[in-house]
């Protein structure tokens, strides 16, 4: 009774309403969730699978969802029958389902989760055909899941990134698309077709997102940097295009923290110089070359070693008037004085207009000292910090006296800076300051400070001067002293016998020990200058006797007591006495 009830088609006695199946569209319009989570709750039960009513309900309830065209109603109805198919394996008859889902699909700003049930249900159901709801899903405003699931499935690859392309809302998905698909099992034709037409399209990539386009490039297509290569005859603003990809392709790489692009230096290099040149090329407006130095030079920082091998990049930073950049790249190169130079003219620019900034003249002198200071010997050499001293002491004519403050405190930094290195220049300095009208003018009590560290430079040097002379004067006379007991030292008494080792007399060169033993220094044949004594490993010699040179030397005459003995028998018996 309660199933006959519900699903009747004009209600009690037929009387109740005019439309069909009043008690479904109300069951509907109250909950239809909790309405299908009853259906797909009970069907297993005895009303439902008793006289094929289940079969029956969910037809009426496709009649009823299409004609009421509610997108909400239709999405809880797909789910349900979704459900069905999976677990009871009953489905509504195939004309009313795809009138279902074409209804939905015609809906104009159809949900993700709506979608999603569409593309559950095809899931569920592969039997569907999908040519219809993929010329519906098409349209705009394209459903990207379920063209993403019909056109993967059917492993229509272009097609899909296509439809992509061609939608504005659509083509900020088309990365994360594009991923996907390259995650997929693709045959080897696949691969090769889709790589070739996204390389094909690269520019269009770039020009919806750049850095999701270098991130693609980087990691599947690296090759196609190589593309990118000025070709020989070609400015290098043929390859300004580039820009974009290249600047981010730079950044992705830093972010990972490595030091290359593609692994080839060269390659590398003339991709970068097309990169810094496209950073000078693109800031057109005043504004923007003011950031653009602190840019590059923030750039080059990590990327120091391609900016810095040729000439290239210099030249684009110098015709662009790019101080601190070609500073940081001659300082690279080993041109630390073309380097000062470039920031003391700056700083002469500055100071030559009627009217400048205070706070940028302050900043190009403390950049003119920190290099100074960087590059200490050669700043010695080359008399940087002089120059630099004689330029700011003069600007006290042309500056208010609010800026005349911050160059004071400036000339006493310099001041300090010439008197570490060299405190020879306390005359000249003081010279140089009392020529200038604001200090020889001025009364002690306002240079007091700066008075005092020249007399203190000074007066330190001579305690160091004369602490150096006492330290020289007691080594040299402990060395002197200690000499001096060495040459009266008295030695112990020579042993006679000539040389120790070959015994001959002492009438060359020869050492005398502390032993008292003497040895020819021709005798000394390890020349270890020691005595036997000391080592008596050593031996002496086997040899023959050493000659002497003197003639008169008594020698040893062995007598032979026997040479005049007569040849007779030699009578050896005892004697008796007569």
């Amino acid at each position: 009774m309660v199933f006959r009830c519900v699903t009747s088609l004009h209600g009690k006695d037929g009387l109740t309403s005019q439309e069909r199946y009043p008690y479904l569209r109300q069951l509907l319009k109250f909950d239809a969730q909790q309405f299908f989570h009853v259906i797909c709750t009970c069907a297993d039960a005895k009303i439902f699978t008793t006289e094929c009513r289940l079969q029956r309900l969910l037809d009426i309830l496709c009649t009823i969802c299409v004609e009421t065209s509610n997108e909400r109603t239709l999405s809880q109805l797909v789910q349900c029958v979704s459900h069905l198919a999976i677990h009871v394996r009953l489905l509504p008859q195939g004309p009313l389902l795809e009138d279902v889902i074409n209804t939905l699909l015609l809906t104009p700003n159809l949900s993700e989760n709506s979608e999603m049930s569409v593309v559950e249900l095809f899931r569920s159901m592969p039997d569907l055909s999908l040519q219809r709801p993929l010329q519906l899903a098409q349209r705009n405003p394209i459903k990207t899941k379920i063209c993403t699931y019909i056109l993967i499935t059917e492993r229509r690859f272009i097609e899909l990134i296509k439809c992509f392309f061609e939608n504005a809302i659509a083509a900020r998905e088309v990365f994360s698309l594009i991923s996907q698909i390259l995650q997929l099992n693709l045959s080897p034709i696949e691969f090769k077709e889709v790589n070739e037409y996204l390389k094909e399209n690269i520019m269009a990539l770039t020009l919806l997102s750049p850095k999701e386009t270098s991130l693609l490039v980087i990691d599947h297509f690296p090759s196609y940097l190589s593309s990118i290569r000025p070709i020989p005859g070609f400015s290098i603003d043929d390859s300004l295009k580039h820009f974009p990809l290249l600047r981010e392709s730079f950044g992705i790489r830093k972010d990972r923290n490595e030091h290359f692009l593609t692994g080839d230096d060269e390659l590398d290099e003339e991709l970068f110089t097309i990169t810094f040149h496209g950073f000078v090329h693109f800031s057109k407006s005043e504004a923007d070359k003011k950031d653009l130095d602190e840019i590059l030079t923030e750039f080059l920082q990590y990327w120091l070693p391609f900016g810095s091998k040729t000439d290239r990049c210099l030249n684009i930073a110098s015709s662009a008037e790019l101080t601190e950049t070609c500073v940081l790249l001659l300082e690279s190169r080993g041109f630390h004085e073309r380097a000062f130079h470039l920031l003391k003219e700056k700083l002469i620019d500055e100071t030559s207009k009627g009217e400048f900034d205070e706070e940028k003249l302050l900043s190009s002198i403390d950049r003119c000292v920190q290099f100074s200071v960087s590059h200490r010997d050669e700043a010695q050499n080359g008399g940087w910090m002089s120059s630099l001293f004689e330029h700011v002491i003069t600007l006290n004519q042309n500056v208010n006296n609010n800026t005349n403050l911050g160059i004071r405190s400036r000339l006493l930094s310099i001041t300090h800076k010439l008197l570490e290195s060299d405190t020879t220049l306390a005359y000249q300095l003081l010279s140089a300051l009392y020529e200038a009208p604001f200090f020889a003018q001025a009364k002690l009590e306002e240079h007091t400070d700066l008075l005092k560290s020249i007399l203190m430079a000074c007066s330190y040097e001579e305690s160091i001067l004369t602490s150096i002379h006492h330290c020289q004067n007691e080594e040299i006379g402990e060395s002197l002293f200690k000499l001096s007991k060495l040459g009266t030292k008295r030695s112990t008494r020579v042993a006679g016998g000539g040389c120790v080792r070959c015994k001959g007399i002492i009438d060359k060169a020869a050492y005398v020990f502390h032993c008292g033993h003497v040895m020819h220094m021709e005798c000394d044949l390890n020349g270890t200058r020691t005595c036997q004594c000391e080592n008596p490993g050593v031996s002496t010699y086997p040899s023959t006797p050493r000659s002497s040179s003197h003639s008169n030397s008594k020698r040893i005459v062995k007598r032979d007591i026997f040479s005049k003995w007569d040849d007779t028998t030699l009578d050896c018996s005892p004697r008796r006495k007569n």
